[in-house]
């Protein structure tokens, strides 16, 4: 409607009396919403919302499709979608356009805000599953909401459900995928309280037989730094540092996940 007389206008001034300023040219690209074969639409995701009950209709609403994607030091793929923590609101868990990785929509995001003021720690898939691990608490993420159910709630229970409200992870370096012979794959991870695993569903607590606050104690005084997957030899490597030692002693702690030490 704005362009109804097929002609477009830019207007170039300088605030400073006595200053005069060359142009050699002007360009400019305009993006509208209307389209045909060889005009370039800007890119949008629409959505559909239901104007209520007491009032009939429906209302679209547009967001650009092509958002900057967030800082961020930890993520995954899932349904097709780049999904990533957001360094700047260490809360909120944002995902991209489905195959499109660069381009972040600010409508797309999840928000775990917690009692604890918990922040997101880890993302990754397992067995079909997005699981986010917090300081405190550990999620599954069914599915991702689009423009397609946008009047569904966000933290909603059929989006996002507790696997643990008292188990967290310390850090994105501190999980890892692994498999056990006959068995789902689990995502191992440190937490305060131990080394955890989880198929998205259930949790398992893998160091029921150590004494934890060996490795990591509640006073600060050891640094968990890694948690690796060794396949070769069916183990996992916990590394972490000894502040108490003037010289930071760098320790491993090495758990056998080999069928014949999985209780040992």
């Amino acid at each position: 409607a704005d362009f109804t007389n097929q002609t477009v206008m830019a207007v170039l001034s300088c605030s400073n009396a006595g200053v005069s300023v060359g142009i050699d040219y002007v360009k400019l690209t305009v993006y509208y919403a209307g389209s045909n074969d060889s005009v370039i639409v800007y890119p949008t995701v629409i959505y559909t919302l239901s104007l209520g009950a007491a009032i009939s209709g429906q209302v679209a609403v547009q967001v650009s499709k092509n958002g900057t994607p967030p800082s961020s030091n930890t993520g995954d793929l899932f349904q097709d979608s780049l999904v990533v923590n957001d360094m700047n609101n260490r809360s909120l868990m944002r995902y991209s356009f489905p195959g499109s990785p660069e381009y972040f929509p600010s409508t797309y995001y999840y928000d775990f805000e917690t009692s604890d003021n918990d922040v997101i720690e880890v993302i990754q898939t397992v067995n079909g599953r997005l699981v986010v691990g917090l300081d405190n608490s550990l999620w599954r993420v069914n599915f991702l909401s689009s423009e397609n159910d946008a009047n569904l709630q966000r933290d909603g229970s059929m989006a996002t459900e507790p696997i643990s409200k008292s188990v967290g992870c310390v850090g994105p370096m501190c999980a890892c995928a692994f498999n056990i012979d006959g068995q789902a794959e689990h995502m191992a991870f440190v937490s305060t309280k131990g080394i955890y695993s989880t198929d998205g569903y259930s949790l398992l607590c893998r160091t029921k037989s150590q004494t934890w606050r060996n490795y990591i104690s509640l006073d600060a005084t050891s640094t968990p730094i890694s948690l690796l997957n060794d396949p070769e030899n069916r183990c996992l490597r916990f590394y972490y540092r000894n502040d108490t030692d003037p010289y930071e002693t760098y320790m491993c702690l090495f758990l056998s996940y080999d069928i014949g030490d999985i209780d040992s």
